[in-house]
C-alpha cells in the first residue's frame, strides 16, 4: 500500500507542473471558447490518473525540470524513503529540493497509510449519493423533452450519463425557468455531466490533495 500511496503522490507532483503550464497558458486565453479550457486541463487529468510517465513529451515542462525517472515511471519520491535515515526527494529542481529535503524527518511515509481503503470509501460514497438521488427524483414530472420537474430537490441540475436530463425544483415562475434551463443546457452543450463524474474519479484517487 505504501508503494501505491507513492505512485500516486509521484503522479501528482508530475501534475503540479503540468498545472503551472496550464495556468500560464489560461492567461492569455481568458476569452476564448470553453472548449478549449477543457483541452487545456485533459493532459492533467491524465497525468492524475496514468501511472505511465508521458511529461518528457511536454517540451516546455522538459526544459523547466529534471525529470527523475524510475522503472515504473517518475519517482521524485523513492518507494524505500520510509527505510532512508537521511531521507531525500528529487523534484526535478535544485532550488525545491534544498528546501524539503533538510526538514524530512527519518520515516517520511506513516505505516498505517491504506490509500486503497480511503480510495473505495470515497468511490462508494459517491455511488450511494449517486443512487439516492436517483430515487429522489424517480417522480419527476416531465415537463416539455429533457426537462423534468420534481417536488423533492430545491436547486436545479442535469442529472444521467447516457441520457442527461435537466431537473427543476417546483415552482419556479417562467422567467426564472426559462434562464435556468438555458444554463443548464449550457451544461449539457459543455458535457459537464461526463466530465464532472471523471473529475471525482480523479479526486477519489487523489484524496489527500
Amino acid at each position: 500500500m505504501e508503494t501505491l500511496f507513492l505512485t500516486i503522490v509521484n503522479m501528482s507532483i508530475t501534475a503540479t507542473y503540468i498545472l503551472v503550464c496550464v495556468l500560464l497558458l489560461r492567461l492569455p486565453l481568458r476569452r476564448a471558447p470553453r472548449w478549449l479550457s477543457y483541452t487545456l486541463w485533459l493532459p492533467l487529468m491524465i497525468r492524475l490518473v496514468s501511472p505511465v510517465s508521458f511529461s518528457a513529451s511536454f517540451a516546455v515542462l522538459g526544459r523547466l525540470i529534471s525529470t527523475p525517472a524510475g522503472p515504473v515511471g517518475i519517482q521524485y519520491i523513492p518507494p524505500d524513503i520510509g527505510q532512508h535515515t537521511q531521507p531525500r526527494i528529487d523534484t526535478g529542481m535544485p532550488g525545491i529540493n534544498q528546501i524539503i529535503n533538510p526538514v524530512l524527518p527519518a520515516e517520511a511515509v506513516p505505516a498505517g497509510v491504506n490509500p486503497l481503503q480511503f480510495m473505495i470509501s470515497i468511490f462508494a460514497c459517491g455511488v450511494i449519493s449517486y443512487f439516492r438521488l436517483k430515487r429522489k427524483i424517480s417522480t419527476a414530472t416531465n415537463i416539455s423533452g429533457q426537462i423534468y420537474e420534481s417536488d423533492e430537490i430545491s436547486t436545479p441540475f442535469v442529472c444521467g450519463f447516457f441520457k442527461p436530463a435537466i431537473y427543476l425544483p417546483v415552482g419556479l415562475n417562467a422567467r426564472d425557468q426559462e434562464y435556468v434551463v438555458k444554463h443548464e443546457c449550457a451544461h449539457l452543450e459543455r458535457f459537464d455531466h461526463l466530465v464532472k463524474p471523471l473529475a471525482f474519479i480523479v479526486l477519489s484517487i487523489h484524496w489527500f490533495n
